[in-house]
């Protein structure tokens, strides 16, 4: 195997455990029930979910720093 595909793969791993704990985490902080399938889906498609994330907070600070040039 390669030893890039190997990183991500681990870098998968450890975010998918990160996202499904932290989600099961924040269902006991706000009150809300446990619910372990909707944190399954919430750590299986992170990356998606993170993609989107940075492209719209490119997408916004390019619009401000077209709007402060006058642009």
């Amino acid at each position: 195997m390669n030893p890039i595909y190997l990183a991500v793969l681990v870098v998968y791993v450890f975010g998918f455990a990160g996202m499904y704990f932290y989600s099961l985490k924040r269902d006991v902080v706000c009150g809300l029930e446990r619910n372990p399938r909707e944190a399954f889906m919430l750590a299986l498609f992170w990356p998606p979910l993170l993609a989107i994330l940075v492209l719209h907070i490119l997408v916004e600070n390019i619009i401000f720093c077209m709007r402060r040039r006058g642009g």
